[in-house]
């Protein structure tokens, strides 16, 4: 029985640079099985160490999604299509696209972003989303939405957290309170390329204010 396994294109280079596979089984967990014991690396990407799939990835036999069939027990048939559909590598290709922030398209980002906050939602998904919607609805309505991240106490020794929302309150035109966020940011641990970057975000924001 052959069946094909379409990858993601940034997964793709796991697999001989194809992201077209042939594979046999009787079910999609057997098929993927048969693919990841040919393509090791490829397991971690599509199941996690108790072989079941990841909240961030779906998927689609024939394209209908298998979480509303019998997941990875879902039979298939001679001539089946098994899709993957990973929200990261998505992201991670449309942010490759652009050549600045300007020429991404932050629209399809912050879709997205809907889907992996539906999917697998976490205060970093959450935090990342909000960035989005800066660019998208501006940043009034990101920071409200870090501030619902921020009430349930997640993130607060995250520096990348305080600082996105110096980035917000910078350009809502509250200086004080941007460098206030700055040195919270530079409270928590980082690298230090990212010191030098917030202590020159806060210096730009103190010569502003």
């Amino acid at each position: 029985m052959s069946i094909t396994v379409h990858l993601p294109t940034m997964l793709a280079r796991l697999a001989g640079d194809t992201n077209a596979l042939e594979a046999s089984g009787d079910t999609v967990g057997e098929a993927l099985t048969d693919v990841i014991a040919r393509f090791p690396a490829l397991g971690p990407r599509l199941r996690d160490d108790a072989g079941k799939p990841y909240g961030f990835v779906t998927f689609y036999l024939n394209d209908e999604d298998i979480r509303f069939q019998n997941g990875f027990a879902t039979p298939v048939a001679e001539g089946d299509e098994i899709t993957s559909y990973h929200v990261q590598a998505a992201l991670a290709s449309v942010h490759a696209h652009g050549e600045d922030e300007a020429s991404t398209d932050w629209v399809t980002i912050l879709s997205l972003y809907d889907q992996l906050i539906a999917l697998a939602p976490s205060p970093i998904v959450a935090l990342n989303r909000a960035v989005a919607v800066a660019k998208v609805h501006g940043p009034e309505q990101a920071m409200r939405e870090i501030d619902e991240v921020v009430d349930q106490g997640a993130l607060k020794s995250y520096y990348l957290l305080h600082a996105v929302r110096g980035r917000l309150l910078r350009q809502m035109g509250k200086a004080a309170d941007a460098a206030a966020n700055f040195r919270s940011a530079l409270e928590c641990p980082c690298s230090e390329p990212e010191r030098k970057f917030l202590q020159k975000l806060l210096a730009d924001c103190e010569e502003g204010a």
